[in-house]
């Protein structure tokens, strides 16, 4: 059975897997760190761009008190100091990060996603966590470029991420991402 990230030891974030195709891609990573959400990082990178990849995430970690643990060459599983160690468990993750490898597994249809979407809501953790993985970073994005000029990026991203868990968990009927771009607007306008 294989093993997978399934959430901090207290209640908090739930973690997100991201997978990076380039070193830009760090920037989403980070966003998601600072606010206070694990992230597991699946590195589909050059070994020159890795290695920067690494050094960046080090340097942070050292920097803002976080942890990086080196899962393997090409996965690491980030953390912000305020976050409570992520737990392993046997399910889950594994398969996200076999997808990340996959290059079939490049997103969700709209079939997959009409499919996940009420197991998800029904609790089925695969189903959630694969829809919560193919959304993270959309809305990480979209939470920089509507937050107010008050609010903090970190604070923009843990709404934005909240209002993902909440799109997964409802089961409508809207596709997810009509759904969450019209509560991530909402919910940065309070």
């Amino acid at each position: 059975m294989p093993v997978a990230l399934v959430g901090a030891d207290a209640e908090g974030p739930q973690p997100r897997t991201a997978v990076m195709r380039s070193y830009e891609d760090v920037r989403v990573v980070l966003a998601l760190a600072g606010a206070g959400i694990p992230v597991l990082v699946v590195l589909r990178l050059s070994e020159e761009d890795r290695t920067r990849v690494q050094d960046v995430l080090t340097g942070w970690a050292l920097g803002s008190g976080g942890d990086v643990d080196q899962i393997s060459p090409n996965t690491v599983a980030v953390r912000a100091a305020s976050v409570p160690p992520v737990r392993l468990a046997r399910r889950g993750v594994v398969s996200a990060v076999e997808r990340a490898f996959d290059d079939r597994g490049r997103g969700l249809t709209r079939a997959d996603e009409g499919r996940l979407r009420p197991a998800a809501a029904a609790g089925d953790p695969d189903a959630r966590q694969r829809l919560v993985d193919a959304y993270a970073e959309i809305a990480t994005l979209f939470a920089a470029w509507l937050r107010p000029a008050h609010m903090s990026l970190d604070s923009a991203v843990r709404r934005a991420q909240a209002e993902l868990d909440a799109v997964v968990s409802s089961g409508g009927i809207e596709p997810v991402l009509v759904e969450l771009v019209e509560r991530i607007a909402a919910r940065l306008a309070q």
